[in-house]
């Protein structure tokens, strides 16, 4: 994670997703380890670093975005914690958009 944390700081724009997809698999490796908060640090950490990314793009990162917002929902309900909501409110907007427009 260090170096794909120093790459996304170095060049943002090719690498950020890269370190987003990691910080998912890092999260459900945590999960299965039955480390849940270290999980939903990642999942935040994720869709903190996807986030300006895919407002811009959506439907290039969408997939993504989908997986961490579930699993970060899903975490921050069984563990009795918080939702960052202005972290989700624009980006959960854009994937009801996204929703709305393929049915």
């Amino acid at each position: 994670m260090k170096i794909r944390r120093a790459l996304a700081r170095q060049n943002p724009n090719p690498f950020s997703p890269k370190l987003a997809r990691s910080l998912g698999t890092l999260g459900h490796v945590f999960e299965k380890l039955e480390r849940p908060a270290d999980a939903l640090s990642c999942f935040h950490e994720g869709i903190q670093v996807l986030r300006s990314h895919f407002l811009a793009l959506p439907e290039a990162h969408a997939p993504v975005m989908e997986v961490l917002v579930t699993d970060y929902l899903r975490l921050t309900k069984a563990l009795s914690q918080p939702k960052d909501e202005s972290l989700l409110a624009p980006i959960l907007a854009r994937l009801k958009r996204r929703q709305r427009r393929s049915k």
